[in-house]
């Protein structure tokens, strides 16, 4: 299919950066069924996107300047593919078991992430084939070295990270009934 550029550029006032809350997703149950309901993308917005029942997204509250994304597009003129790159990394600041057990978990899964940016605004990733998770625990070794993990989730993807409503990521907090 072929996309045309409809429009120009205006540069925006001056922005934060960053990330500061990061919303996870199960894209399938452990026997591998589809979690996702319904997800419609219009014009580079999600306007809808529910859960199967029981289902829901968890909040993770990390520290300010520590999580980020990005989206990168990967294409070749020879055979005229396009495709992103999507990557979320996630800090946990501080260990205990009910991180071991949720970082686990991303490891294993494949899940979508909400990224809440310090600007306001909603992206979603790794939605089509769900983020793969690396994790990495660190205790450090300075009292002023962090103890935490990192987790990085990729996914390859066919389209960039729509942006979601604050209303839809909401009703991702309660389980699907």
């Amino acid at each position: 299919m072929s996309e045309i550029i409809t429009g120009g550029y205006d540069e925006l006032c001056d922005i934060a950066g960053g990330v500061d809350v990061v919303y996870v997703f199960p894209l399938r149950d452990a026997l591998g069924a589809s979690t996702i309901d319904t997800f419609t993308v219009v014009a580079g917005v999600c306007t809808a996107l529910t859960l199967a029942i029981g289902f829901k997204s968890y909040a993770f509250n990390v520290e300010a300047e520590t999580s980020t994304f990005t989206v990168d597009s990967a294409g070749d003129k020879a055979t005229g593919s396009n495709a992103y790159a999507h990557s979320s990394v996630i800090v946990f600041h501080g260990n205990t078991g009910d991180n071991l057990v949720q970082i686990h978990a991303m490891n294993v899964g494949r899940h979508g992430v909400i990224a809440k940016c310090a600007d306001g605004t909603y992206e979603l990733l790794h939605m089509t084939n769900g983020g793969k998770a690396q994790s990495g625990r660190a205790a450090g070794t300075a009292y002023t070295d962090m103890n935490g993990s990192t987790i990085t989730l990729t996914s390859n993807e066919v389209t960039y990270a729509p942006k979601i409503s604050s209303a839809i990521v909401d009703a991702l907090l309660i389980p699907a009934s």
